[in-house]
C-alpha cells in the first residue's frame, strides 16, 4: 500500500510538472503582450 500511494504521489508530481511546462509558455506570452 506503501508503495501505491507513493507512486500516485509521484505521478501526481510528475503530471503537475507537465502541466507547468504546458502552462509557461502561455504565461510568458501573456506577460509578454501586457507589456
Amino acid at each position: 500500500i506503501r508503495e501505491g500511494g507513493h507512486t500516485v504521489v509521484w505521478a501526481g508530481q510528475l503530471q503537475g510538472k507537465l502541466v507547468a511546462i504546458k502552462a509557461f509558455p502561455l504565461k510568458a506570452v501573456a506577460s509578454s503582450k501586457l507589456r
